[in-house]
C-alpha cells in the first residue's frame, strides 16, 4: 500500500473536489457488482442503506456478485422495522438499546455476538494484521465527531442469514473478514458523513484488497493448541475443538490437562491432516483415567450426526477390526502353506476386552456421542466431584461457527471452518519431534532407521515407525504422523515411496495419509484384509475413495515375496485386530519385525489346548522371528502387547540381536514367577531400545559387492527421477548415466556463476546448495535429487547463466557436459532433441510464474521443485483475451483447464430469461475449467475477461499426467471440484426462485447484460 505521503488521495480531509471524485470511483465499484448505493442516505444513517452498504463491501472483498431480489428487500425492511420497534421500546423503558445490523433475511436469522466497538482508536485495530491495519486507516488524520453507525457496546448482535449467493460460496474464514468489513463500514460512514477525502481514499484502498484466510475468529478464553485445533478453558476443564493425531501427547508435553470433551470441527479432513483422530483420546480416558470403572470419565464427542457416524466407523475398525465378511485370510494364505489356518476372529476373542458374558463392549462404553439436534444444539450436564453445583454446557453450531454457553451465559465462540484455502497457520511451526539432521545422510545398502520407538501415550517419546533400507531405497513401516515432514526436511522423501502397513491402529497408520497426499503415488504393501480396513477408515475421514490415491500391492501369507530385490515373508501376529508381521532376507542377511503382538508361549499353548489355534499356528506364533540376524520386537501391556518380562526370559543369543520398540523405556529389573508360586525381582539383561533418527541408523554390512550395486542404483534412480530426463529412451538414459561425472565440493565453492556460459548440467547427489540472485540474495535452496543448469542442455549454445549457485553444506554433484548430452541425444534422432528443447524453453519461460505466483494459490500451494518443473513444462502457450471477451461459454464441451497469468475474469450463468447471473470473480493464479475436465460434463458456466487477460492452458492429456503423478494436487482438486459443484447447484436453485428486484427510488435500475457473442482471441 502507498504511504499517506505518496498517496494520490493525499489532500486535506475536506477537499470537496477530491471527495466528489472518490465518491464517483467508489459508486462505480458498487455499480460494477450491480449493487448501487446512495451516499446521501448513508450520511443520514438510513438503516436499510447501511445494511446494503455492508453487504456490498462483503461482496467486493469476497469477489461475489449479489442479486438483490424484491423478496430480500421486503424481508430486510420488515426485520429492520422490528428492530426499530425493539429499540424504541428499550429507549422508552430506560434500557440501553441494542442495535442489530442485518446482512440478509431469506432464511431464519443466525445471531452472532461480535464484540465490536467504534473505530476511533488504535486499540480497536490492535488485533488485526499489520497489513489490514494499513488497509483500514492509519489515524494520521483523525476524523472528528461521529463515532460510527455501530455503537461502542459489547455484545452487539449481528444477524447473519443466508443470501443465496453467499450461502453457495465457501468463504475463507468468513467471520474474521466480516469483522474487518464491519470496521470498514464504520470508517466509511465517518468519511461520508464528514466529507473526508482522506478517509474516503483509505476506504477505497480497503476495497481493493483480498480477504484474509489465515486468521481465526474467536472470542472468550479460546486459544490455539496446534494448527486448526483450539481449546476453550471452561469452568469444567478444557474443551477441545479438532482432534489431530497425537493430540494427547501435545497436551502432556505442554503440561496441561488432557481434555475429556472434544468437538469435531466443520471439516474432519483439511490439507493433509485428519482432525477426527479420536482413538487415543478415547483410550486415554478409558484406560488411563479408568473410565472402564467409572463411565463418567468417558470421553465426550460432540458433532453432527454425519460426522459422528464417520467417527464410529473409524473407531470400530480400530477397536473391533473388520467384520467377518471383510476378513480374507483364507485367500491370503499361500498354497505353499497347505494346512496352515488362522482364525482371526477366534484369536481376537481370547485377548480383546469384553463384557463378563463374553459379548463385545459396545461403542458407548468408550465414548458419550452427543449429536447436534435439529436446532443445531448439543447439551450435556457436568457434575463436579468436589460437591460444587453442576453446570449445563450448551454448544450451538452454526455451520462450523460454534458458540459455547455455561447455563445461559455465552462464554466463547469460534469459527472452526477449515476452508480448503487454509492449509496451515502461517506463523505456526510444525511440532516435528525429531530434529532436522542435515543433507549429508547416505542411505545404507541394508539397514534400519528408526523414526520412533515409543507408544501413543508417551509424551516425550517418538511413536514407533521405521525405514528399512534396501539397496539405498527406503520402505516406510507404519510411518508416524510426523514422518513425512521429517523425511522432507532431511531430503530423503523421494527415497521412500513404498510403505508397509501392519495394522490399522492410529499410532501405526496416521502417517500414511500424509505420505499419500505428499506428492507421487506411493505403493502400499499389506494384506487385502488390512488394506480394506484402512480404506474404510480413510474414506470416512476424507470423504474420498482413498484407494484411488495409492497403489495397493497385496502380500501373501507364507510365500516369499520380492520387494526391491529383498525376499519378504509375511504372517499374521496375535493381536486384537488383523496385524501382519514379516521378515526379509537381502544379500544373505535378514531382519524380522514382530509388529504389535502378544508373544507368550504359555498362552499360545493354552489356545492350542482350547482348539482356538492349530499346532502349525502355535509354532509360527512362537518361532517365526528367531532365525533373523536383526530382530525388532515390540513390548508393552499384555494381552495386546508382549510383556518385557517374557522377552527377558529369552536366550541371551536371541536378546543380543534384538531391538525393543513400542515402549518408552526399559526397567532395570523385572518380576519373575518362581516354581513355588512366589515372585522375585531379577535384572533385565541384554535388551536395548535403539536410537531414533538418521544418525542412529543401524547398518547391516553386506560387503563391497552389494555396496557397489547399491551406490550405482542410487545414482541411476536420481537420473531417472530427474524430470528433464523422464522422456528419454532407456538407451539414452543409460548412456548419460555412464558419462556422468562425480564432483565433491566444499562449503563456499561456487559451482556456476551468473553470466557465464552454460556448459554443464548438475544433479545434487548429497549436500546443500544456494541459488544466488542478481542482488546477492538467496532465491532458492537445493538438496538431494534437485537439479540445476538445464540451459546447458538446450540446442542454442552459449546461453548465459541466469543465477549463481554455491555450496552451503559439503556436496556431491553428478554432472553432464553439454557436448556429451547433445551427442547422446542425437543418436536417438533429431525429434528427441527437439522435444527436450521445447520442454526446456517452456520451463525457462513458465518457471517464474509457477514458482512466484501459482505456488501461492490454494491448489498449487507447497509445490516441490520437481512439481514446479513438471507443471512449467506442460503449460501451453499464453492466450490473450481482450476485455469483455468470452473465454469459455456455458454448454461448451472443450476439455482443458485455464490458469490466469494476468488480468481477471468473471464467472456467470444464464438465468433462463435471456440474461445472466454473475457468480464470482477470479484473479491471477486462479483456475477455471477444471469441472468439465474432471466430470466430462459440458461447461457449467461462462467465463468472461473483465480486463485484458492472459491465461495459460493445461490440456486434457497434460492434466491427466499431472493428476496421475502428484496426489497432493489431485486430492486438493477433488475437494475444490466438490465445493464448486455444490456452489453451482445452489446457484441453479436460486435462479429458479429469484424474482426481479423492485428498485428503490434512490437507485437506478441495474440489470444483467445480455449474453454477448464470443470474440476471437
Amino acid at each position: 500500500m502507498e504511504s499517506p505521503v505518496n498517496s494520490p488521495y493525499r489532500s486535506s480531509p475536506r477537499d470537496p473536489a477530491r471527495f466528489a471524485a472518490l465518491s464517483k470511483d467508489i459508486a462505480k465499484i458498487f455499480e460494477n457488482i450491480h449493487w448501487p448505493i446512495d451516499f446521501a442516505l448513508i450520511a443520514k444513517h438510513d438503516h436499510q442503506e447501511i445494511s446494503r452498504f455492508l453487504l456490498g463491501i462483503l461482496a467486493i472483498r469476497f469477489k461475489v456478485f449479489l442479486h438483490l431480489t424484491e423478496e430480500i428487500t421486503l424481508e430486510l425492511e420488515t426485520i429492520l422495522e422490528t428492530f426499530r420497534m425493539q429499540e424504541k421500546e428499550a429507549t422508552s423503558s430506560g434500557d440501553q438499546p441494542t442495535r442489530v445490523l442485518m446482512l440478509s433475511a431469506t432464511v431464519p436469522a443466525l445471531l452472532i455476538p461480535l464484540e465490536l466497538r467504534a473505530v476511533n482508536s488504535d486499540e480497536d485495530l490492535g488485533n488485526l494484521e499489520a497489513s489490514e491495519q494499513d488497509q483500514l486507516l492509519d489515524h494520521e488524520t483523525p476524523l472528528e465527531g461521529h463515532d460510527g453507525y455501530i455503537p461502542p457496546s459489547e455484545g452487539l448482535m449481528i444477524a447473519v442469514a443466508s443470501i443465496p449467493a453467499f450461502d453457495c460460496i465457501q468463504f475463507p474464514n468468513f467471520f474474521v473478514n466480516l469483522y474487518h468489513c464491519l470496521l470498514a463500514v464504520n470508517f466509511g460512514i465517518k468519511a461520508i458523513t464528514q466529507g473526508s477525502a482522506t478517509g474516503l481514499g483509505k476506504f477505497k484502498e480497503f476495497l481493493s484488497h483480498s480477504p484474509l484466510s489465515h486468521s481465526i475468529y474467536c472470542t472468550g478464553d479460546i486459544k490455539m493448541k496446534e494448527p486448526h485445533t483450539y481449546v476453550w478453558e471452561s469452568s469444567i476443564g478444557p474443551i477441545q475443538i479438532g482432534v489431530p493425531p497425537e493430540t494427547i501427547k501435545k497436551s502432556m508435553r505442554d503440561g496441561v490437562a488432557v481434555p475429556k470433551v472434544y468437538v469435531l470441527p466443520a471439516m474432519l479432513f483439511s490439507g493433509d491432516e485428519n482432525f477426527g483422530e479420536v482413538e487415543f483420546p478415547i483410550y486415554f480416558n478409558y484406560f488411563m483415567k479408568k473410565a472402564f470403572l467409572d463411565p463418567e470419565n468417558r470421553i465426550i464427542l460432540i458433532g453432527t450426526k454425519e460426522d459422528l457416524d464417520r467417527i464410529r466407523t473409524i473407531f470400530s475398525e480400530s477397536f473391533y477390526g473388520p467384520k467377518d465378511e471383510h476378513i480374507f485370510v483364507k485367500e491370503e494364505i499361500s498354497d505353499q502353506k497347505l494346512g496352515y489356518k488362522i482364525d482371526l476372529k477366534a484369536e481376537r476373542f481370547e485377548i480383546a476386552a469384553k463384557r463378563p458374558d463374553g459379548s463385545p463392549l459396545p461403542l458407548e462404553t468408550f465414548a458419550n456421542f452427543i449429536e447436534f439436534d435439529e436446532n443445531n444444539t448439543a447439551t450435556f450436564f457436568h457434575k463436579f466431584e468436589d460437591g460444587r453445583p453442576g453446570v449445563n454446557i450448551r454448544i450451538l453450531n452454526h455451520r462450523g461457527f460454534y458458540q459455547f454457553f455455561e447455563e445461559t451465559e455465552l462464554k466463547a465462540s469460534l469459527d472452526s471452518m477449515l476452508t480448503p484455502h487454509v492449509h496451515r497457520c502461517r506463523d505456526h511451526k510444525p511440532d516435528i519431534i525429531i530434529p532436522e539432521e542435515g543433507p549429508q545422510f547416505d542411505p545404507p545398502t541394508f539397514g534400519v532407521t528408526f523414526l520412533g520407538t515409543s507408544h501413543g501415550f508417551d509424551a516425550k517419546g517418538h511413536t514407533t515407525g521405521f525405514i528399512i533400507w534396501i539397496g539405498g531405497n527406503g520402505i516406510l513401516v507404519d510411518p508416524p504422523s510426523y514422518s513425512t515432514e521429517y523425511l522432507r526436511v532431511n531430503g530423503i522423501a523421494n527415497s521412500c515411496s513404498r510403505v508397509i502397513l501392519t495394522h490399522c491402529h492410529s499410532d501405526h497408520d496416521s502417517g500414511i495419509l500424509k505420505k499419500i497426499v505428499e506428492g507421487e503415488k506411493v505403493e502400499l504393501y499389506t494384506t487385502k484384509t488390512v488394506n480394506e480396513s484402512y480404506k474404510r477408515k480413510m474414506n470416512a475421514v476424507t470423504g474420498l475413495n482413498i484407494g484411488d490415491y495409492y497403489n495397493f500391492v497385496p502380500v501373501p501369507i507364507g510365500k516369499p515375496f520380492k520387494i526391491l530385490g529383498a525376499e519378504f515373508e509375511f504372517d499374521y501376529a496375535l493381536h486384537t485386530i488383523p496385524c501382519v508381521r514379516f521378515k526379509l532376507n537381502f544379500g544373505g542377511k535378514s531382519i524380522a519385525y514382530s509388529a504389535d503382538t502378544y508373544y507368550n508361549p504359555n498362552f499360545t499353548f493354552q489356545l492350542r489346548e482350547k482348539g482356538v489355534i492349530t499346532p502349525e499356528r502355535e509354532v509360527m506364533l512362537n518361532m517365526f522371528l528367531w532365525d533373523a540376524d536383526l530382530i525388532i520386537h515390540e513390548a508393552g501391556v499384555p494381552p495386546i502387547h508382549t510383556p518385557i518380562e517374557i522377552l527377558n526370559e529369552l536366550p541371551t543369543s536371541l536378546k543380543k540381536k534384538m531391538l525393543v520398540v513400542h515402549c518408552h523405556g526399559l526397567p532395570e529389573t523385572v518380576m519373575r514367577s518362581l516354581p513355588d508360586g512366589s515372585k522375585a525381582q531379577i535384572p533385565l539383561s541384554n535388551l536395548r531400545i535403539p536410537g531414533s533418527g538418521l544418525k542412529n541408523t543401524v547398518n547391516i554390512d553386506l560387503g563391497p559387492y552389494y555396496d557397489g550395486i547399491s551406490h550405482a542404483n542410487r545414482r541411476l534412480k536420481m537420473f531417472s527421477d530427474t524430470f528433464i530426463f523422464s522422456k528419454l529412451t532407456p538407451g539414452a538414459l543409460y548412456d548419460l548415466y555412464t558419462h556422468c561425472e562425480e564432483e565433491k565440493l566444499k562449503v563456499g565453492s561456487e559451482v556456476i556463476t551468473r553470466g557465464d556460459y552454460s556448459d554443464r548440467f548438475y544433479i545434487v547427489y548429497s549436500g546443500a546448495l544456494e541459488v544466488i540472485g542478481q542482488d546477492g540474495s538467496i532465491i532458492a535452496k537445493l538438496g538431494r535429487g534437485d537439479s540445476f543448469g538445464e540451459n546447458a542442455l538446450r540446442k542454442a549454445k552459449f546461453i548465459p547463466r541466469s543465477a549463481s549457485v554455491r555450496v552451503s553444506e559439503q556436496a556431491i554433484l553428478l554432472s553432464i557436459s553439454a557436448p556429451i548430452f547433445r551427442r547422446v541425444l542425437e543418436k536417438d534422432g533429431l525429434e528427441e532433441v527437439a522435444r527436450l528443447d521445447m520442454d526446456l524453453r517452456r520451463i525457462n519461460r513458465m518457471r517464474p510464474f509457477v514458482k512466484d505466483v501459482l505456488s501461492k494459490t490454494y491448489l498449487f500451494q507447497g509445490l516441490t521443485e520437481e512439481q514446479i518443473t513438471f507443471i512449467s513444462a506442460n503449460l501451453e502457450q499464453h492466450v490473450r483475451f481482450p476485455s469483455s471477451t468470452y473465454i469459455i461459454q456455458e454448454g461448451d464441451t472443450e476439455r482443458s483447464m485455464f490458469i490466469i497469468e494476468e488480468g481477471s475474469v468473471r464467472l456467470e450463468r444464464f438465468d433462463g430469461e435471456g440474461g445472466s447471473r454473475e457468480l464470482l470473480e477470479l484473479g491471477v493464479g486462479d483456475i477455471f475449467g477444471e469441472l468439465s475436465l474432471i466430470t466430462g460434463l459440458p461447461r457449467t458456466c461462462s467465463v468472461v475477461a473483465i480486463t485484458d487477460t492472459t491465461v495459460l492452458e493445461l490440456k486434457q492429456k497434460s492434466f491427466e499426467r499431472l493428476m496421475g503423478q502428484y496426489q497432493n494436487l489431485r486430492i486438493k482438486l477433488a475437494i475444490l471440484v466438490e465445493q464448486r459443484l455444490k456452489e453451482s447447484q445452489k446457484v441453479v436453485t436460486e435462479l429458479r426462485r429469484s424474482t426481479p428486484r423492485t428498485t428503490p427510488s434512490h437507485s437506478p435500475v441495474i440489470t444483467s447484460p445480455n449474453r454477448r457473442p464470443r470474440q476471437s482471441p
